[in-house]
């Protein structure tokens, strides 16, 4: 009995002092939760909440400073990416601008058709007459003949042309005999002014059509005719084909035929060939 009132007595003395060691264990275990909180708001990182239980209310403790600063440094990080991400786009940009004019520079060089080039053609033929002279007309041949029919003399020839479009030439020219010829033995001059409409204007070799007016201005000479007029006008029609190895440079080979209506009905073909340069 003695006994069982001394434990008794020892428990009543002995839990009022384990409660208060309880309850100076839970305080130093909130101070460091609080401690940890504030240092993770103090470097902008979330602070760990402890595990809840229920509904807990929001107190003026709440680390509501620390979310802010996050939420400040991600926008300013997203507005950082899109800016070097414009930046990137713009630089792109302006690369392929430059590449894209470096092609078309390139394409412009390497490709073989003539539009906007200055062209200067030289060359030589071998014309063959035939006239039908009119009945007061003046001889066609020294022999005085109805109806002649000779080897003219060798033809220089020579244009300036411009491209206006891929295909087609503006061309002004001459042709001028080496030798007098019949009936007047004086050397032949022509000047036409037409055009080159080409097939297939990329192509190194092309073929080409060009119809031209004729002035024939080959004049009386020493050895006079009569009725002879120093003036004839007609038309001349060229089928040929030109090689350009390159964008400046072309050799052609032509078959054309002049008809003048003046002086007599003549027809002259005539077979040539040369060089043209152009520019730029």
């Amino acid at each position: 009995m003695r006994w069982t009132l001394t434990l008794c007595c020892f428990a009543l003395l002995a839990t009022p002092a384990l409660a208060a060691a309880q309850d100076a264990e839970a305080e130093d275990g909130f101070a460091a939760d609080d401690a940890a909180d504030e240092a993770a708001a103090a470097e902008g990182e979330p602070a760990d909440e402890p595990p809840s239980t229920g509904p807990r209310e929001a107190t003026t403790s709440d680390p509501m400073p620390a979310r802010t600063s996050s939420s400040v440094v991600v926008n300013e990080r997203e507005a950082q990416l899109r800016r070097e991400q414009e930046a990137f786009v713009e630089e792109s940009e302006e690369g392929s601008g430059e590449e894209g004019g470096e092609e078309d520079g390139d394409d412009d060089d390497d490709s073989l058709d003539h539009e906007f080039q200055l062209g200067i053609r030289g060359g030589i033929g071998v014309p063959f007459i035939f006239a039908l002279r009119y009945n007061n007309g003046p001889a066609c041949d020294a022999e005085g003949d109805q109806f002649c029919l000779f080897v003219g003399s060798t033809i220089v020839t020579f244009d300036i042309s411009f491209g206006v479009a891929p295909d087609i030439e503006i061309v002004l020219g001459g042709r001028i005999g080496a030798i007098g010829v019949e009936p007047t033995q004086t050397n032949q001059g022509q000047i036409l002014l037409g055009l080159r409409a080409y097939i297939s204007p990329e192509s190194i070799a092309k073929v080409y059509l060009a119809p031209s007016l004729v002035l024939d201005l080959t004049p009386q000479g020493p050895l006079r005719v009569d009725n002879w007029g120093d003036v004839d006008f007609g038309v001349r029609g060229a089928f040929g084909v030109v090689v350009d190895p390159i964008r400046y440079l072309g050799l052609y080979v032509e078959l054309g035929v002049n008809i003048l209506f003046l002086r007599s009905f003549g027809i002259s073909p005539d077979l040539s060939g040369g060089f043209q340069v152009r520019f730029p």
